[in-house]
């Protein structure tokens, strides 16, 4: 007969994100792991695997509840200037969040996991090129006076791909609210300039 579980694999998984998403891939350690989620360490061997298999759950739960929706804007087929413009423009509003000052789980995990884990490396590389896709789609829609060609829709995609680390970076590093809004407003202008 099947043991009953004695914990809520969702809200575990929840915390484990939580988890990495503050400490990283590298500095969370299955005992943190275990305080974190209230799991015994077979718990979380038995349901999600181990550690590596817990960090690509969570990332992919991380793509779920905080990427898709941040996205939103971007991921609609009329995405244009003013998709890009919100994108960059909820960056403002979230500073005040409690998980702002760790940045984004998915830009700390591209810095470190690379060589870590080839799966959750994948997972972050996957969600790094919808990104940058969306960005490709919203300049190509908005046909800017100033970036015609595929290489200058790209380099400019690219930019704002940067940005998303560079902000998340910002903040991660606990530099001022002031330099990370300033660094924001300055992206902002690139967009305005670009209609």
């Amino acid at each position: 007969m099947a043991r009953n579980l004695e914990f809520e694999p969702d809200k575990a998984l929840e915390k484990a994100m939580l988890l990495f998403w503050k400490k990283g891939a590298s500095g969370t350690s299955v005992e943190d792991l275990v305080q974190a989620t209230k799991v015994q360490r077979s718990g979380l061997y038995n349901v999600f695997g181990g550690k590596n298999n817990l960090l690509k759950k969570s990332l992919e739960l991380y793509i779920s509840q905080v990427i898709d929706v941040n996205t939103r804007a971007l991921r609609q087929q009329n995405a244009d200037l003013g998709a890009i413009r919100s994108f960059f423009e909820q960056f403002l509003h979230l500073l005040d969040h409690p998980m702002a000052k760790y940045g984004c789980l998915m830009c700390f995990s591209a810095m470190e996991i690379a060589k870590i884990d080839r799966g959750a490396a994948k997972i972050v590389n996957s969600s790094i090129s919808k990104i940058e896709s969306y960005f490709v789609d919203a300049l190509t829609n908005a046909q800017l006076r100033n970036c015609r060609s595929e290489t200058q829709i790209l380099e400019q995609a690219h930019f704002f791909l940067g940005s998303v680390f560079a902000i998340n970076s910002l903040l991660r590093a606990g530099v001022s609210e002031g330099v990370v809004k300033n660094y924001i407003t300055g992206v902002l202008k690139i967009v305005d300039n670009l209609s």
